[in-house]
């Protein structure tokens, strides 16, 4: 099965929990490195009637990687004379 997120969303707190209560999604995916106990938000989402999912994850497929990335690009960008 594959999911295609409709919606991903910034938080700017420490932890997604407000977030996850008001707009009470109906999958809330983390990977597969948490234990269902470890997400934050599951026992709300699942108390709506949704579904947590922990999938696998791909090497360098990761938020920190792609972070890294990203932060390298714009470093490279900043150094180089226009």
């Amino acid at each position: 099965m594959r999911l295609w997120p409709r919606s991903i969303w910034w938080f700017f707190s420490d932890t997604p929990l407000a977030l996850i209560e008001a707009i009470r999604p109906d999958v809330l995916v983390k990977g597969a490195d948490y234990s269902q106990d470890q997400v934050v938000g599951a026992g709300a989402v699942e108390r709506n009637g949704g579904k947590v999912l922990l999938v696998d994850l791909l090497t360098g497929e990761g938020t920190t990687g792609r972070i890294e990335r990203v932060r390298s690009r714009a470093d490279r960008r900043v150094a180089s004379p226009l």
